[in-house]
């Protein structure tokens, strides 16, 4: 398993959940669609004024030919048109190995946890830093 939260999640929870997710200033999710599928999302969780966490889910049949990183990229326009953010974050499991690499193909920067970002990220795991700082994505 490669996700953070290694519990077992009920229909239940996970449809409050996604309830709260979306009336939330904090939380914004962008459904990637191939033709009329829906074939995962990418998901922004604002932590600080300007900056936020990334998390993506594509369908497995899904997942090659750069079909995530174009959904990234996507999410990631639609996102600074709605927000001014500087810092994206993404937080990946040591052991989760093409994670890492998605997220470096895509130019986040591994970095420390400072022990201000570790009030937000589990040091045992890697984080990953994309800065926005001139505006790329505008």
């Amino acid at each position: 398993n490669n996700f953070k939260n290694q519990n077992q999640i009920s229909m239940q929870e996970h449809v409050q959940w996604y309830k709260d997710a979306l009336k939330s200033n904090f939380v914004y999710i962008y459904i990637c669609r191939k033709k009329k599928n829906k074939i995962g999302y990418v998901k922004f969780n604002i932590f600080h004024s300007n900056s936020c966490y990334v998390s993506i889910i594509i369908k497995k049949l899904y997942r090659k030919n750069d079909i995530g990183s174009f959904c990234l990229k996507k999410g990631l326009k639609k996102c600074f048109k709605s927000i001014n953010l500087k810092n994206i974050y993404a937080e990946v499991l040591k052991n989760n190995k093409v994670s890492q690499k998605f997220f470096e193909k895509n130019n986040f920067k591994k970095i420390r946890i400072t022990k201000k970002l570790s009030e937000f990220f589990d040091k045992k795991n890697y984080l990953y830093l994309k800065n926005n700082e001139n505006k790329i994505y505008k």
